[in-house]
């Protein structure tokens, strides 16, 4: 068995946890919905793991590394979107309050220019 001997539903767990915690390694927020779809790629990955075992051949082996490869690589791609929007919002609110903070300061200095 995969995983240290955990039991399917423990390991499950365990892939769920190592994948939010690497989403906050990289400041990515995971929104409530995301949870159920962190659930579904612990479990493809727990039952890759478990093929793993059962594989019989290189060419089975390598089949199988490559899916669990896209698993995390679609992991990944949730973290950065989520990371994306976020350093979106970000900007937004970073260039209102820049623009309303310069227009003050400009404003006194060019009053004429600025109305």
């Amino acid at each position: 068995m995969s995983g240290g001997g955990l039991a399917p539903a423990r390991l499950r767990s365990e892939v769920v946890l190592a994948l939010r915690e690497a989403g906050r390694a990289i400041r990515a927020v995971w929104r409530p919905q995301d949870g159920e779809v962190l659930v579904l790629l612990a479990k493809d990955l727990v039952d890759l793991a478990a093929a793993v075992a059962r594989a019989e051949t290189p060419a089975q082996l390598r089949e199988l590394q490559r899916r669990a490869r896209l698993v995390v690589h679609h992991a990944a791609l949730m973290a950065l979107r989520r990371v994306h929007g976020a350093e979106r919002r970000a900007w937004a609110r970073l260039e209102r309050a820049f623009t309303r903070a310069a227009l003050v300061a400009l404003g006194r200095v060019l009053a004429p220019l600025l109305g």
